[in-house]
C-alpha cells in the first residue's frame, strides 16, 4: 500500500473510533482518546530518544581505536 493510502486508512480508523467512544461515553470518551493519543505521542519522543542515545553508546563501544596497538584489530601498515 502506499503512504497516502495508510494515511487514509488511519484518519478514517481514528474518525470510527472517535465517533464510537461518543455514541458510548460521550464527550468524555473523546477527550479520553485526545489524552491517549496525546500520552502515546510524549512517550514515543522520549522512547525514541533513549534508543537514539543507546545505539550511539552501542557504536562507540564497538569502534576500534586505531592509536591503541593492543586493540584487537589492530595492523600496522608496513
Amino acid at each position: 500500500m502506499s503512504k497516502w493510502t495508510k494515511r487514509v486508512i488511519g484518519a478514517v480508523g481514528y474518525l470510527v473510533m472517535c465517533w464510537a467512544s461518543y455514541q458510548l461515553l460521550g464527550w468524555l470518551g473523546i477527550l479520553f482518546l485526545v489524552g491517549a493519543g496525546a500520552l502515546g505521542g510524549v512517550a514515543t519522543i522520549f522512547i525514541n530518544r533513549k534508543v537514539r542515545k543507546d545505539e550511539q553508546v552501542a557504536q562507540f563501544r564497538n569502534s576500534r581505536d586505531p592509536f591503541n596497538a593492543r586493540d584487537e584489530g589492530f595492523h600496522p601498515e608496513p
